[in-house]
């Protein structure tokens, strides 16, 4: 048995014979595969792993420990390797949505007996269609996704995200090292830094479809053609599946059909990292008796990072969506008109 689904307004039950699915509290997306039909994708939250690391060279380097008119380095040229792991912060996958029930009926029985919406009903759209004093724009639900949840809930956010991000970068060797009219020698200065920062911003949306959304007042004496429903099986040749829709998470907007954005986003980030100070002694071997002093000073390293592609989808549900191709009528009463099921 096929069955026909509309989005749902209502507070109440749908009228007789009516179901209305339980909810899955989750976001609208769309698929051209029956068989995808209130399957489930996406997560509640996203990541990154990291596809490029480089680290600078030294800020603030120089140090100068002055004796017998003799200056040191404190540190000498060098930079790091990347860190061995990362700790990559998480980010929300929960645009702005409002919620709409579902409710179904066998299409067959929607085909030959009813063929309008019933009160509250709810309906996408590919084209403007005409309102009436039963159907109207349904324009409170605009700009913002549709979840399968309670009527008039809303949540989430369409603001961009960041990652936080940190590491330790690898050991080096970095030597103080002299100069001047006598020699000093060379020490080793084995360390590393720690980086710390956010990524920049990037899109928590989805790839999406934008439509109008259509709302019965009344119950309607017909539906539309442009008019979008849902469907699990086979279906009737006065619809079209709609497959340019499929991949897509379902948003309501005072458009045509419009698809938009990507399901993977990248981050870049930079900054500086974490100090070290490369006190010590350098060795004096001069023609005077040997002798030490202290040297050194704080550097830093710039440091940028690349995170790789990761996806936005937040949890949803798969529905089919069919166009009605053309305008149907509800049947006069006692006289009942069938259209079989074809596809």
């Amino acid at each position: 048995m096929t069955n026909i689904y509309f989005f749902w307004k209502g507070e109440n039950a749908p009228p007789n014979p009516y179901y209305l699915l339980s909810r899955t509290n989750k976001y609208v997306r769309l698929s051209s595969t029956l068989s995808d039909h209130l399957t489930t994708t996406g997560s509640s939250s996203h990541t990154h792993s990291v596809s490029g690391f480089t680290c600078g060279g030294v800020n603030n380097g120089k140090a100068d420990a002055d004796y017998y008119g003799v200056s040191t380095k404190a540190i000498n040229g060098h930079n790091h390797g990347a860190p061995s792991s990362y700790t990559i912060g998480s980010a929300n996958n929960a645009p702005a949505y409002k919620g709409l029930d579902l409710i179904y009926v066998d299409f067959t029985t929607w085909l030959t007996n009813l063929r309008n919406l019933p009160r509250y009903a709810v309906v996408p759209s590919t084209t403007a269609l005409q309102e009436d004093s039963t159907f109207a724009r349904y324009s409170d639900i605009d700009n913002y996704y549709i979840m399968n949840a309670q009527p008039g809930t809303s949540g989430g956010s369409n603001s961009d995200h960041v990652h936080s991000v940190s590491g330790t970068m690898q050991n080096t060797d970095a030597y103080r090292d002299s100069e001047g009219t006598t020699g000093w020698s060379s020490r080793r200065a084995n360390h590393s830094h720690t980086i710390s920062g956010n990524s920049d911003g990037g899109s928590s949306v989805p790839a999406t479809m934008t439509t109008r959304f259509y709302e019965a007042t009344s119950d309607t004496i017909r539906l539309q053609a442009g008019s979008v429903v849902f469907a699990d099986g086979s279906y009737s040749d006065i619809f079209s599946l709609l497959s340019s829709w499929a991949g897509k998470n379902l948003k309501a907007g005072n458009s045509n059909p419009t698809a938009s954005g990507s399901d993977t986003h990248t981050h870049s980030g930079s900054g500086v990292s974490s100090g070290y100070t490369a006190l010590g002694t350098a060795y004096y071997v001069g023609p005077n008796p040997p002798q030490w002093v202290v040297d050194g000073n704080t550097h830093t390293h710039n440091w940028s990072i690349s995170l790789a592609a990761s996806s936005v989808v937040p949890p949803s549900v798969y529905l089919i969506p069919l166009e009605l191709t053309v305008t149907i009528w509800k049947p006069a009463t006692g006289r009942p008109k069938i259209i079989g099921l074809t596809h």
